[in-house]
């Protein structure tokens, strides 16, 4: 009795765990989201301005991986920081790349 009761206990465990989402899981959405917050800024409205905000969201997503368990992911989408405080150290050298490509786009033309 004590082995089922064991292996139910093991195999709930699993289930339970496996079910959570990854820390990668966490850094795909987290990228996803940025991405699409600057899909209707035409200061980005370009071929050129997509993949400078695929680049730059990417760089915030692998840094605040490395810092970030899947735990932690989850606390702080919860949060709703948009600000990302905790981590401005971390994530400037993606924030001023992100602003040096800015400055070479080409702008922005309505008409186009």
């Amino acid at each position: 009795m004590k082995k089922y009761t064991w292996w139910t206990g093991l195999a709930a465990i699993l289930i339970v765990t496996g079910c959570k989402p990854s820390r990668e899981a966490y850094r795909r959405d987290f990228v996803k989201g940025c991405v699409n917050r600057y899909a209707k800024d035409s200061t980005v409205a370009s071929v050129e301005g997509r993949k400078a905000v695929e680049a730059y969201c990417n760089c915030m997503g692998d840094k605040l991986n490395a810092k970030m368990d899947a735990n932690q992911w989850r606390t702080f989408n919860k949060s709703g920081d948009t600000t990302l405080s905790e981590f401005r150290q971390d994530l400037q050298p993606c924030i001023e790349d992100f602003q040096k490509k800015l400055l070479t786009l080409p702008p922005y033309s309505a008409g186009k």
